[in-house]
């Protein structure tokens, strides 16, 4: 029985990689979905488990803690990089995400410019359109992914 990942499987793990972790290209709402859900669960699972351990081990919520302070940097890491590229979608620079330190207006602002309005249609300074002739793309370019606009 031959364990190797497959040609598919390593494509799904680059596609991943590129969507937690590059700065570069666009995305449409539905990976913008999907890298957001991601990056909720890098930073909740691991304190979850911490307050399973915890609880059992220490007898408070110190282990929680500690694991969600050590998950958080990368949840930021990945939530930004996400974003970029969204913002990147929307013909905008990635210091939009500053947006994040304006509490209540610049959430539902984030929200409803990634979450919901179309990007830019055709290309941009920052990429291809990631929808082609209304279809997600391939991804055969490295600055064109996406699920959905």
């Amino acid at each position: 029985a031959n364990s190797a990942p497959t040609a598919a499987a390593k494509w799904r793990t680059n596609e991943y990689r590129w969507l937690l972790t590059s700065f570069e290209g666009r995305i449409g709402r539905g990976a913008f979905w999907g890298g957001t859900l991601l990056g909720i669960v890098v930073n909740c699972v691991p304190s979850f488990i911490g307050a399973l351990i915890g609880g059992a081990i220490a007898k408070d919520d110190s282990v929680a803690v500690i694991s969600f302070l050590f998950a958080l940097p990368l949840g930021l890491y990945f939530s930004l990089a996400v974003g970029t590229k969204r913002w990147h979608d929307r013909g905008k620079s990635g210091w939009w995400n500053l947006l994040n330190l304006i509490p209540f207006v610049g959430w539902a602002w984030i929200i409803v410019e990634q979450g919901f309005l179309p990007g830019d249609k055709g290309h941009n300074k920052y990429g291809p359109d990631p929808i082609v002739n209304g279809a997600s793309s391939n991804a055969s370019s490295p600055h064109v992914r996406s699920m959905t606009r």
